[in-house]
């Protein structure tokens, strides 16, 4: 199974990856994405980390990324069932 992109960014702190500053990121991306595809918990977890990095810091990021891995990680796992399925 893939892992988040985000997971072994930078010590997990999330800077260099999209997450902190700029709007359009990755954070942005996937947060839509997830959306896209009705992967709400993928997508909470997304936003929480898109208001993060809109404050401008990473300060608090470790959690939230291992929240984030976690829900891509289940999503990944739907979908590919989905996938067998269809």
């Amino acid at each position: 199974m893939p892992r988040c992109p985000t997971a072994s960014v930078n010590g997990r702190g999330g800077r260099g990856c999209g997450f902190v500053g700029r709007p359009g990121g990755l954070r942005d991306r996937l947060k839509g994405g997830a959306l896209n595809l009705g992967c709400t918990a993928l997508a909470e977890a997304a936003g929480t980390l898109e208001t993060l990095g809109r404050g401008g810091t990473v300060e608090g990021a470790g959690p939230l990324i291992d929240r984030l891995s976690d829900a891509f990680d289940r999503t990944a796992a739907v979908l590919q069932v989905e996938l067998e399925a269809a």
